[in-house]
């Protein structure tokens, strides 16, 4: 007579709800840090995206001789790049929209002369979801740089 000895090793069910309650806790906070660092890395390109158009506008004010003029409009969250003043749009951007902007001593149109100076320096200040900014447009050749406040 033949006698097959089975074992069964399986899991038992508290075993599989604790490795289940693990594996979803781990995966909460995945998601927690990853909603985290999309908001940072938006931030990150916006900043970079503004920086770039201020780079452009000195740019083609220096190498093309042109009227060309940055309007920042803190209550749309949006910027505009104008040739002529008041003449053709070249560039429309809308900026994250949890930002709050505020001009300080920023004059608007942002523009530079035919040298590459700031026509009108200042200071403006983004707070963004959880730090500020403040963006200075110093006197002289120099482009605007970004400070974490």
């Amino acid at each position: 007579m033949l006698l097959h000895n089975h074992k069964q090793a399986g899991f038992t069910m508290i075993e599989l709800v604790i490795v289940l309650s693990i594996f979803s806790v781990m995966l909460s906070i995945f998601g927690l840090f990853q909603h985290q660092l999309i908001g940072k890395y938006q931030t990150e390109h916006a900043l970079s995206l503004l920086q770039d158009d201020i780079l452009l506008l000195q740019k083609r004010s220096i190498v093309k001789n042109e009227n060309i003029q940055m309007y920042i409009y803190p209550q749309t969250k949006t910027y505009e790049i104008k040739q002529g003043g008041l003449g053709k749009i070249l560039i429309t951007r809308q900026l994250p929209t949890d930002w709050e902007i505020q001009l300080n001593t920023l004059a608007m149109p942002i523009a530079f002369t035919t040298n590459g100076t700031i026509k009108n320096p200042g200071v403006m200040t983004i707070k963004a979801a959880n730090k500020s900014y403040k963006l200075y447009f110093p006197f002289g050749k120099g482009r605007c740089y970004v400070v974490e406040v």
